[in-house]
């Protein structure tokens, strides 16, 4: 018996401790579960705060944006408008008011089977001017046209004309797409005041210049004139070049057209389509 009694104290001993153990296991658990949520949250904030940044950076700046959130950013939808076409003339219409049947001794303009044609006498220049009054008679805006190479001598140079008042006022934007370079072509814009021509910019075998003859070796030509004297060229949708004129260089007349010069060689023939004027 008294053997018995002196056993039961060890075993409660062992249940106490036990239970102690698992008391303290619990304890902790609990107290470190609130830092493993924390530091959850903690993580979560720091990752959604970098995305949100990210997206700030890559939208557009000058559009507004709602905070929602923290996390979430929403963004007004971006809409990207072209500017208007003011004027438009794929020369199917033989009324449309270009010179038509027209010899002035330098080159001879005609409508044919869909494109405006110019026949340019050797050593000659030729301008042809859009409507009068027309919508395409402006000062600023984008004036484009689709123009190639049909008969003639190689190192002839054609293309548009902006900004004209009369003949010896107006920038001249030309290629000479079939001359000595084994690629592309050579280009100018030159400006051309009171009959004094001043090549502005240029450029010698630009590789955007199609070579060749006949409609499938066309070039389109754009120049860009903005109200703060900017000038960009483009030549199949390619821009290669910008600046801004001087105020005492800039020319503002409102006369446009297409351009063709000859060598002195031999006569020249020079097909124009799409005569397109954009708004500023």
């Amino acid at each position: 018996m008294h053997q018995r009694i002196k056993v039961q104290p060890q075993i409660f001993s062992v249940f106490f401790l036990t239970t102690v153990i698992l008391a303290l296991l619990f304890f902790t658990v609990a107290a470190i579960q609130p830092l493993k949520v924390a530091a959850q949250n903690l993580e979560s904030n720091t990752f959604d705060s970098i995305t949100q940044e990210s997206m700030s950076t890559f939208a557009p700046p000058s559009l507004p944006f709602i905070q929602a959130s923290s996390v979430a950013t929403f963004y007004l939808p971006i809409i990207f408008k072209s500017p208007a076409i003011v004027y438009f003339d794929n020369f199917s219409d033989e009324d449309s008011n270009w010179a038509h049947r027209v010899d002035d001794g330098k080159c001879y303009s005609l409508y044919e089977g869909g494109r405006y044609r110019l026949n340019v006498d050797s050593g000659e220049i030729c301008l042809r001017p859009a409507p009068k009054d027309s919508p395409a008679e402006r000062t600023y805006g984008s004036f484009e046209v689709l123009a190639y190479h049909s008969e003639g001598e190689s190192n002839s140079a054609f293309g548009i004309y902006i900004n004209g008042n009369g003949a010896d006022n107006q920038y001249i934007f030309k290629i000479r797409p079939n001359n000595s370079c084994s690629q592309g072509g050579d280009w100018e814009f030159t400006r051309n005041r009171n009959g004094t021509k001043i090549i502005v910019r240029s450029g010698h075998c630009n590789l955007n210049i199609r070579r060749g003859y006949g409609s499938a070796n066309f070039n389109r030509l754009k120049v860009k004139h903005t109200s703060d004297r900017q000038i960009t060229l483009y030549i199949n949708g390619v821009q290669i070049d910008t600046f801004n004129e001087a105020v005492s260089q800039e020319l503002t007349g409102r006369g446009t057209g297409v351009y063709a010069e000859a060598s002195s060689s031999t006569n020249i023939v020079i097909k124009y389509d799409d005569f397109t004027v954009f708004a500023p």
